[in-house]
């Protein structure tokens, strides 16, 4: 295997990381619903997490209770979940592009880091406007700081593919 196609490999393979990861968003989106209340039973109510991080059991308590009352009340509001899934599958299918040709489609990459960049800024920006707790926000902009390393090392493989 020559060095150009090991580096197109390399590439392929952390554009492919990123891929799991939107779409591992995407299907959290989803299921947003069953997944905070399985949180809930599992960590905000264990004994462990109620006794030692109260703040974090109440938090995940809060989240359950709203999307559990806002979905039942307000069901549009789970539509507009999906479409927000939806806009990660575009990514993905954006992504793929990049995958499958990633020197033509540079500017997928490109735009992936510059939108995974500003993630991390709008998330305590907006969270905090909405009273998010801080360790929250760490979690969700945690994606942006993973995925982070991958697309620069891709952007850097694509260059030497040129």
């Amino acid at each position: 295997m020559s060095n150009q196609e090991k580096d197109l490999l390399r590439v392929r393979v952390y554009l492919s990381v990123v891929l799991v990861g939107i779409l591992f968003s995407c299907q959290m989106i989803l299921f947003v619903e069953p997944e905070i209340q399985w949180i809930d039973k599992a960590i905000g109510q264990s004994p462990f997490v109620v006794q030692h991080f109260p703040q974090l059991s109440d938090w995940i308590g809060v989240l359950r209770v709203s999307v559990t009352e806002t979905y039942q009340k307000y069901p549009v509001m789970a539509y507009c979940m999906d479409w927000l899934a939806f806009a990660h599958v575009f990514i993905a299918v954006a992504l793929l592009g990049a995958i499958r040709n990633p020197v033509q489609n540079v500017w997928v990459v490109k735009t992936a880091l510059i939108t995974t960049l500003l993630m991390i800024p709008f998330t305590f920006i907006s969270g905090g406007i909405r009273g998010i707790p801080c360790y929250w926000l760490l979690l969700d902009s945690s994606f942006a700081m993973i995925a982070i390393l991958p697309l620069v090392l891709a952007l850097r493989g694509i260059k030497r593919l040129r």
